[in-house]
């Protein structure tokens, strides 16, 4: 099952089959995940309704966005899909916003992160 797992959640998702598609998820966001396919499994956990599974890609190209943009996925998805590309870079450059915000409060420099943050594109988001 574990070779086909990829196959097995669009079918599921075809032929809503629920029980089935959860195991596929499971398999997925368990161990199959690799830089090789985690654009490929991004697109297929968003056309079968899997949030969670392509939150956890998401997560995954955001960690290690040189090591997966190198792949072939990611080489085939830019020329099929690149508002995909735009949102994931977006995403990277967003984690990172936050990382030194975080830096900043960690080691006790509010008044600079409070400046930091209000200056930044992310404070139109919280405002």
């Amino acid at each position: 099952m574990k070779k086909f797992v990829l196959h097995l959640l669009v079918l599921s998702h075809s032929y809503s089959v629920p029980s089935l598609k959860r195991v596929c998820i499971d398999l997925l966001e368990q161990d199959r995940l690799t830089r090789e396919n985690v654009i490929d499994v991004l697109q297929l956990a968003r056309s079968c309704d899997a949030p969670r599974l392509s939150l956890i890609c998401v997560r995954m190209v955001v960690k290690d966005l040189k090591s997966v943009s190198s792949t072939e996925g990611w080489k085939v998805m830019r020329r099929a899909n690149p508002a995909l590309e735009q949102e994931l870079v977006e995403s990277v450059v967003e984690a990172d916003s936050v990382s030194q915000f975080l830096i900043l409060i960690l080691n006790n420099n509010i008044e600079y992160a409070a400046s930091y943050f209000k200056h930044s594109e992310n404070y139109m988001q919280f405002k």
